[in-house]
């Protein structure tokens, strides 16, 4: 099947299970409203998630899916996936090859514009083209997910796909810095407020999303600080790094809130309760012993540490040794 233009919509827009799909132009959109369920493979048929094309990897059925997204297709979905592929049986899938090599790919809010399972990763390709989430995890050698420097698209579609760069950092992200203006003191909105954003179950930690995450990835796809670096900046730290011991080199991004105003008014009938805020993206770079992936985010914690990772080294909890570096 061979999709060149026109629109196609639906609560999801297309269900796949074998053959093959060219998209090269053209609108296909996802319009379930509704919260959104992740979906189950079907024997037979589809049972749709929202998103623009789901994939359905049922073994036993014909499958040897072949999938080539180009031009300027464009998928987007109000609550799913852009692309989404699921299956019967976590070891096996029947996705030949899935490769974009342009269009444009948003999701619903918090959502992966692409997301395949583990088995299926190795088969995606994707080299050109603009999306609502970061594509890295699928990016062909050499190519990386970074800012989209388009103005007139990089709102709905912050990330485009750039060179890798020759040590990139990885991006992590941690809790929010908040804090209050003096003239806030003693007030319990404020404090209320102050208490909520840093909470660890807070909406706004680890949700540094979109242009932020962009940029912070731009950031790290830049860093030039190799592990040899990253260990020296640990030694002059007198941070202890035995020889054969792992440095990694990360990007925190993570959000500086600062609560310049709290007042509640009361009528007879109603309290309003107005908080302003001054929110900063931030970020900073810091080398450390511990292994990114296996590091619970909530343990990256940015709060009493310079914004820039400047002044004396900080030893943060558990088993991570955090230092910044330039």
């Amino acid at each position: 099947m061979t999709i060149s233009g026109g629109e196609i919509s639906g609560a999801t827009g297309i269900g796949i299970k074998s053959g093959t799909l060219n998209i090269t132009g053209g609108k296909i959109s996802g319009t379930f409203k509704d919260t959104y369920k992740e979906p189950t493979s079907a024997t037979n048929g589809i049972n749709g998630d929202g998103s623009a094309v789901l994939v359905d990897s049922y073994i036993d059925y014909a499958g040897s899916m072949n999938i080539n997204i180009s031009g300027n297709a464009v998928l987007e979905s109000k609550v799913g996936h852009a692309i989404r592929e699921i299956g019967n049986d976590d070891g096996k899938t029947n996705v030949v090859t899935l490769k974009i090599t342009d269009g444009k790919f948003k999701a619903g809010s918090g959502m992966d514009a692409v997301k395949v399972r583990d088995v299926t990763k190795n088969t995606v390709e994707i080299s050109k083209g603009i999306f609502s989430s970061d594509p890295s995890a699928y990016c062909v050698d050499e190519k990386t997910g970074v800012a989209n420097t388009d103005s007139g698209t990089n709102r709905e579609y912050p990330f485009m796909v750039g060179e890798a760069g020759e040590a990139p950092a990885e991006v992590v992200t941690a809790a929010p810095k908040v804090d209050m203006a003096d003239t806030l003191k003693d007030n319990t909105l404020a404090e209320s407020a102050a208490s909520a954003l840093s909470a660890e179950d807070s909406n706004t930690q680890a949700k540094v999303e979109g242009a932020t995450t962009a940029a912070a990835n731009t950031i790290a796809n830049q860093n030039k600080v190799d592990e040899t670096a990253a260990k020296k900046a640990l030694t002059d730290a007198e941070i202890n790094v035995a020889d054969n011991q792992k440095v990694n080199v990360i990007v925190q991004q993570y959000l500086d809130i600062r609560i310049t105003d709290a007042t509640s008014d009361t009528t007879d009938t109603t309290t309003t309760k107005t908080l302003t805020l001054d929110i900063t993206p931030m970020y900073r770079k810091v080398a450390t012993t511990a292994n990114p992936d296996a590091t619970d985010n909530s343990e990256i914690v940015v709060k009493g540490i310079d914004d820039q990772g400047s002044g004396d080294a900080k030893k943060l909890p558990t088993r991570s040794h955090w230092n910044p570096v330039n």
